[in-house]
């Protein structure tokens, strides 16, 4: 079914204060993670040419760092560079 309504994206949780790479700050970013690419699906449901925001790319590139998913990072950082190569 299509959505009528351009989903938004739930808010991230906060960044734990722990130490950096740490497994809490870890799990953290997972849930981030499966918060945008949460988000990314309802985007595709709503329009399928729709996209995730370039900021939201980011943040899904460094999350995808700090759990060390580098064949993630590798294929998000294509699409990232493709993207702000084309907004020049």
């Amino acid at each position: 079914t299509l959505q009528s309504i351009k989903p938004k994206r739930r808010r991230l949780p906060a960044r734990p204060r722990v130490k950096s790479g740490s497994n809490a700050e870890v799990e953290w970013a997972k849930k981030c993670i499966e918060i945008i690419l949460e988000y990314e699906n309802a985007l595709k449901l709503y329009d399928k040419e729709a996209r995730l925001p370039l900021p939201d790319l980011e943040k899904l590139v460094g999350y995808y760092e700090l759990c060390g998913e580098d064949k993630k990072i590798s294929e998000r950082n294509c699409e990232l560079k493709e993207r702000k190569s084309k907004r020049k």
